[in-house]
């Protein structure tokens, strides 16, 4: 059975975060408040800001688990709902639109859940350029793809180390050329699609044993992050690795980075979902801001996730334990 090669995720670390209580009763599904600036944290740095904008909690399809959130190039919002295993899309200003799928394995179903009471969690999901959705399964073992209304195009899936198969593929991303990559935990490579889903080439993640997701910046450099190994990784084009940024305390280093995320100029923003922050790197990799500490506040998270910065540099944080998608505007 696939489920007993996946270890827990970013959800164990939610579970066992400090027991900040929330209320699931207190449904509130679109938030704005007075603007919250959340400042890089130490005076050493460049200075940099962020203000908290937007909460959305899911009306009237109220999210559970948020573990990866998506941006198309009109702004809207796709989000693995993942303990619904659903799929829910929002407009720009956090109005709800669409939703599709359930628990299955069948066409548009899907299965993030898994481990004992389906407690546990894992999903990802990317858009392309022309509005397309990939979602990928680490569950099933597969990636699907869909119109921008939900509507079932293909699947990629086949278990195995042959070329375009796949054992844990936890993440997905896209590129400018709407090429399709996929990291695969067990396999330990990432692998490189066209948009049909022919395989193009792969190399090796340096990931084994440790969770994460990719992203891809507008020269084809491809970000790894490993939330068990306390790293993430810049390979270019061909694969090969060419910087890496490990564990430690301080600013540049990391305890738990999972989401990872690419504005239009090449800067990098990391989840930290140990840490509860998000920082902030120039395409070299040097440390330019952090926001947030562990809570429910405005700008505050408990197992932050996945990231995604749209095309004005916002960014939306699944704040997974809070069972939210948070939008920080950047000053």
């Amino acid at each position: 059975m696939k489920r007993t090669k996946i270890l827990t995720g970013c959800l164990l670390t939610a579970l066992l975060a400090v027991g900040v209580g929330r209320n699931p009763a207190a449904v509130r599904a679109i938030v704005t408040r007075p603007m919250i600036t959340l400042a890089a944290t130490t005076s050493d740095t460049p200075a940099s800001s962020a203000e908290f904008a937007l909460e959305i909690e899911g009306d009237p399809h109220p999210l559970s688990a948020p573990i990866d959130v998506a941006v198309d190039r009109q702004g809207h919002l796709y989000m693995v709902d993942c303990k619904h295993n659903r799929i829910q899309k929002f407009d720009r200003h956090g109005q709800f639109l669409t939703m599709w799928g359930r628990r299955g394995a069948g066409d548009g179903e899907f299965q993030f859940t898994f481990g004992l009471y389906e407690s546990e969690c894992l999903g990802s999901i990317a858009v392309d350029g022309e509005g397309n959705v990939y979602v990928a399964e680490p569950v099933n073992a597969r990636i699907q793809k869909f119109d921008s209304e939900g509507n079932f195009l293909a699947k990629w899936e086949g278990e195995g180390h042959e070329d375009g198969q796949f054992i844990v593929p936890i993440s997905v991303a896209v590129d400018r050329e709407d090429n399709v990559y996929v990291l695969d935990r067990n396999r330990d490579d990432v692998q490189k699609f066209d948009g049909q889903g022919r395989f193009l080439s792969k190399w090796k993640a340096n990931t084994l044993a440790c969770y994460g997701e990719l992203a891809v910046d507008s020269q084809g450099h491809v970000y790894t992050t490993g939330w068990d190994c306390s790293r993430v990784q810049k390979f270019d084009r061909e694969g090969n690795r060419v910087a890496e940024w490990g564990p430690g305390p301080g600013d540049g280093h990391f305890a738990g980075p999972w989401g990872v995320a690419v504005d239009g100029q090449d800067n990098v923003y990391i989840a930290d979902e140990r840490r509860q922050h998000i920082q902030k790197f120039d395409s070299e990799g040097n440390f330019m801001a952090k926001w947030g500490t562990l809570g429910t506040g405005d700008g505050q998270f408990r197992a932050p996730c996945g990231l995604a910065v749209n095309g004005a540099g916002d960014v939306y944080v699944a704040d997974f334990a809070n069972d939210r998608v948070q939008k920080l505007q950047q000053q």
